[in-house]
């Protein structure tokens, strides 16, 4: 009797660790889920250049729409970029628009690449030689009103073709309060 109660025993004990070790699982898969949703993400996209070059001609546009203009949000310029990017800054002239037309920021903005003195890459390292940037430009913006948006970004370097930029992107995300 006492074998069959210890047998009995043992058997629970087995199926609550197996329980557990589902459970553990189970809330590890769905944490990551839950991580992996933006909620405050607005827009997000990227274009990407052929040959990995950025020419000078090209002038990539990103259209979005507000919908919540009392609410506050960040504007960020994204870049991804190869060993193979000869500089050590990128200069970008980051402008948006309205809805009309007008003309809302235009600014030249710079950001290093690679540290001057070792040539090191900044920025994220994605997969073998790509690194990506993501450069604040508008903080705790408010928008005038509801309607679609329009940045353009234009490469502002002394040479007409920038070898190893592979894509530039502009994301759009809403403060949380």
């Amino acid at each position: 009797m006492e074998t069959i109660l210890t047998e009995i025993k043992t058997r629970i004990q087995i199926q609550n660790s197996v329980v557990s070790i589902k459970g553990f699982f189970l809330s590890v898969i769905l944490l990551t889920m839950l991580a992996s949703c933006d909620t405050n993400k607005v827009y997000q996209k990227y274009i990407d250049f052929e040959e990995r070059s950025w020419l000078v001609t090209d002038k990539p546009k990103f259209e979005f729409t507000i919908d919540d203009p009392q609410s506050s949000y960040n504007v960020y310029w994204n870049v991804r970029n190869s060993t193979q990017y000869p500089n050590a800054r990128i200069f970008v002239n980051f402008s948006m628009n309205d809805t009309l037309g007008n003309v809302l920021y235009n600014k030249l903005l710079s950001e290093i690449l690679f540290e001057p003195k070792s040539g090191k890459p900044s920025g994220k390292s994605g997969l073998g030689d790509l690194f990506d940037h993501r450069i604040e430009v508008l903080k705790n913006h408010k928008f005038a009103g509801k309607g679609p948006y329009l940045i353009q970004l234009e490469q502002f370097m002394r040479t007409d073709t920038l070898a190893g930029v592979i894509s530039v992107g502009v994301e759009v995300e809403k403060v949380q309060p």
